[in-house]
């Protein structure tokens, strides 16, 4: 088993580590929540430019 070490300094970039393929979650709904934790936080509207992340994706 392979153990991933997340350095989060805040909950948008804990968030944001659902991204990475061994979280194995949907990137769709981690772009969601990233982009609610932006607007509450900061008032930003924010979307993630590139979702879903097709260079991860196996050919």
């Amino acid at each position: 088993m392979t153990k991933t070490f997340v350095p989060a300094v805040n909950v948008i970039s804990y968030a944001m580590m659902g991204l990475l393929p061994q979280f194995q979650r949907d990137e769709k709904t981690i772009a969601e929540v990233v982009s609610l934790l932006m607007k509450e936080a900061y008032d930003i509207d924010y979307t993630l430019p590139n979702v879903p992340n097709a260079y991860l994706a196996k050919s």
